[in-house]
């Protein structure tokens, strides 16, 4: 009888321990309203404002890189941010390469392909003016015009990215 009453004991401890958890994770994966909403939007905004002020107070001499996309989209998550910076400085040097490369073939089509994929990246981090003349690459080799120009076009792209790439790594070094 003793070990029944135990074990009956016992299974009710475990059922209330599993019911505490369960509440738990309902209380957690809860989606609030009212108030609890207003104030993360307000504490997100805040946070937001304050890497604002920190990429102004750091980047104001830059010359090609504008993060303020990145910012946005990423709400101010400096980490987040951080580690886009880091995946870019990485892979853009190594496509720069490549497009010379393709260039020297005089391989167009795929050339223009990796032109796209290059000014989007160099849009989603800010670099604007690379950006446009890996268009101009990317136009140029669609339309088969000026392809005498482009290893000029990606020499210059070269060149500004040492710049840019010297702003994005003053980004890696940002603290809260």
């Amino acid at each position: 009888v003793l070990n029944l009453a135990i074990n009956i004991t016992g299974q009710k401890i475990k059922e209330q321990k599993l019911k505490q958890l369960y509440e738990r994770k309902k209380a957690l994966t809860k989606k609030s309203s009212g108030p609890d909403i207003k104030v993360s939007e307000k504490a997100r905004e805040k946070q937001i404002e304050k890497i604002t002020a920190l990429f102004e107070e750091h980047m104001q001499d830059f010359k090609y890189t504008d993060v303020s996309y990145l910012i946005k989209i990423y709400k101010g998550d400096l980490e987040k941010i951080k580690n886009i910076v880091k995946l870019y400085l990485k892979s853009i040097p190594e496509q720069l390469i490549e497009l010379s490369e393709l260039a020297d073939s005089s391989t167009w089509n795929y050339l223009r392909s990796k032109s796209s994929a290059l000014r989007s990246k160099m849009g989603y981090i800010g670099l604007r003016l690379l950006n446009d003349t890996a268009k101009k690459i990317e136009t140029n080799c669609e339309k088969k015009i000026n392809l005498e120009e482009i290893q000029d076009l990606i020499d210059k792209m070269a060149d500004s990215w040492k710049i840019a790439e010297k702003e994005l790594k003053i980004i890696l070094l940002l603290k809260r």
